[in-house]
């Protein structure tokens, strides 16, 4: 025990005095050393005033001093020593030991050259030595082009360097160097042929800033859009969108790529086409929707709407139509927008969420909830149907949509619940059978909600009892889930839509009539278990695989004569989609 106290006495005193020594050999303002400013211009939670105070702090101290410290920090990298001494200082639980790693300290001499600008010019000499070293280059080229224009021909050796990342940030940084675009472009062209793609697609995206040369860039993008990678070919089509009608001379190519490539990099190539030439595109489009393979339909429709909505939407409504099954698929990501939708749009999407198609039938169903969410999220009106009470100058809606997480309301709101007038056990049951007019879906918030009231409302719930039993033989999941949930409310009084979830024709619906019945809830109703033994009987058949292991599990806690009474279960309702 003494000798380990005394090799961590001397490690905490090793790294005190390395520490102290560093402290005192930087140079300082107002009191604080240099570090110190970096650290404070470093972190991302400063205000602006206290940037430019750490900016300000930094010019002021004596270049001379600054560089050296800072090209030291550039340089510093996690030895073997520094390793061992910060694995011994956690071993022995000094904090102090663990110092600064080499990350951050270059950072920070990034950031101090970053502060320079130019009047870190004498530094280049020693950055572009650096470059050829491979635990320092990277760090080295960020330093050359925070200095900009003095770094110039250092940054040309950084456009060949054996790193990948220094080529990429010099091909970047040489924009800021370089006066001359004709000179810059030339020097960063045959980045196009780079062996690293991320090098090619920085390529790619700097050319396409160059719009004041599209005499010398065009014809770089042109080549792009033959690379290999289908991912920086569509980026050179992207780019080229930008030029507009100066890339005239992409245009054959492009029309040529667009007959033979995926449906992403697609759609790229037919916007470039749009914005070079409208006129000449339209054509081609109006081909590809009506003739052309099902993959390009959504790609040629969505071009085709930035110059020609009203034709796109037409010929939209006619692929949804198609008697060809993969053109009413593509097809559906084209109807899929947020509003306004354009007329017929709706209308297709309920006829395709009909589809004989069972896929097509499942991604326009999805679609559609899409649509409704989307427009919630965006709405601040609440729903209000018609002869809805209200209380306190809230509407209904309002009040219901303070359900708590967990799914029960305030003692407030039950107590507003209850001081409504009679309406509003009609008017919560026209909720549970709601259904979005525009497309005629059940909406599961709104749904659940009002089912979630009735339940809370207990005793005042028994008149809605014959319409919500009426409901249990909807085809809709949702509505026939929630109408027999609602009806617990009312106790012994919920069996006639119990009995009617256990023949329900969904399985979902099935299979929480059996929760419901050996939840919590149906204890204070014993006799409720034993006259649903015959149908749970009947459900040892059921087609549904869950459904008759719920059947099996609860005959067991009936029937089990040697068992431990089970824990009880906990009454598990429907998911309440949630928009917001």
């Amino acid at each position: 025990m003494k000798k380990s106290a005394a090799i961590g006495f001397l490690l905490a005193l090793a790294a005190i005095i390395l520490v102290v020594g560093h402290r005192n050999s930087e140079p300082k303002y107002q009191g604080r050393t240099l570090t110190s400013w970096l650290e404070q211009y470093s972190d991302p939670s400063i205000h602006d005033k206290r940037l430019g105070e750490a900016e300000a702090a930094v010019r002021a101290m004596d270049p001379a001093e600054v560089l050296p410290k800072l090209l030291e920090f550039i340089q510093v990298r996690d030895s073997r020593f520094k390793t061992w001494l910060t694995d011994k200082a956690e071993e022995h639980e000094f904090p102090m030991l663990h110092g600064r790693d080499a990350d951050k300290l270059q950072r920070q001499g990034i950031a101090g050259i970053e502060i320079l600008g130019t009047n870190g010019a004498p530094a280049v000499g020693k950055l572009n030595q650096l470059l050829d070293d491979k635990d320092c280059a990277v760090v080295a080229v960020c330093c050359l082009e925070q200095i900009g224009r003095p770094a110039e021909t250092a940054l040309c050796r950084g456009l060949t360097n054996q790193d990948w990342q220094v080529r990429q940030v010099a091909v970047t940084a040489l924009a800021g160097a370089t006066d001359d675009v004709e000179v810059y472009i030339a020097r960063i062209k045959d980045r196009l042929n780079d062996s690293e793609l991320r090098v090619r697609q920085t390529t790619v995206s700097v050319l396409g800033l160059q719009t004041n040369a599209p005499e010398l860039a065009v014809p770089l993008l042109i080549t792009a859009l033959a690379d290999t990678n289908i991912n920086l070919s569509a980026n050179a089509a992207t780019t080229l969108s930008a030029f507009g009608t100066n890339a005239a001379t992409a245009f054959p190519t492009l029309v040529a790529l667009a007959n033979t490539r995926g449906a992403g990099p697609r759609g790229a190539t037919l916007n470039a086409m749009v914005a070079i030439d409208p006129a000449a595109s339209l054509p081609i489009l109006s081909n590809l929707v009506v003739s052309g393979p099902a993959n390009q339909l959504a790609s040629a429709l969505q071009a085709m709407e930035t110059i020609a909505p009203e034709l796109s939407h037409t010929l939209t409504l006619a692929a949804a139509r198609s008697e060809e099954t993969a053109r009413r698929m593509y097809v559906l990501s084209v109807l899929k927008r947020r509003d306004p939708l354009p007329p017929g749009f709706s209308a297709a999407l309920k006829a395709a969420a009909a589809d004989s198609s069972p896929e097509v039938a499942r991604r326009a169903t999805t679609i559609i909830h899409w649509i409704l969410e989307t427009r919630k999220a965006d709405q601040t009106n609440h729903l209000q149907l018609p002869d809805e009470p209200s209380y306190q100058g809230r509407s209904l809606g309002e009040w219901l949509e303070t359900l708590q997480v967990g799914g029960e309301f305030s003692t407030n709101t039950v107590n507003a619940l209850r001081q409504m007038d009679t309406n509003v056990i009609p008017a919560l049951v026209a909720r549970v059978n709601y259904h979005d007019p525009e497309f005629g879906v059940p909406d599961s918030e709104v749904i659940g909600n009002a089912a979630m009231a009735l339940i809370a409302l207990g005793d005042l719930t028994l008149p809605a009892l014959p319409n919500l039993t009426s409901m249990m033989d909807s085809r809709e999941r949702d509505c026939a889930l929630w109408a027999m949930t609602a009806s617990i409310g009312t106790g012994s009084n919920a069996v006639p839509c119990l009995v009617k979830g256990l023949t329900n024709q969904i399985p979902d619906v099935r299979n929480s009539a059996i929760d419901i019945l050996f939840s919590e809830w149906s204890t204070n109703f014993p006799a409720l278990r034993n006259q649903a033994r015959p149908l749970l009987e009947d459900l040892l058949n059921d087609p549904d695989e869950n459904v008759r292991t719920s059947a099996a599990s609860s005959l067991d806690e009936l029937d089990g004569p040697n068992r431990p009474p089970p824990p009880p279960r906990i009454q598990t309702f429907p998911t309440i989609r949630r928009s917001r």
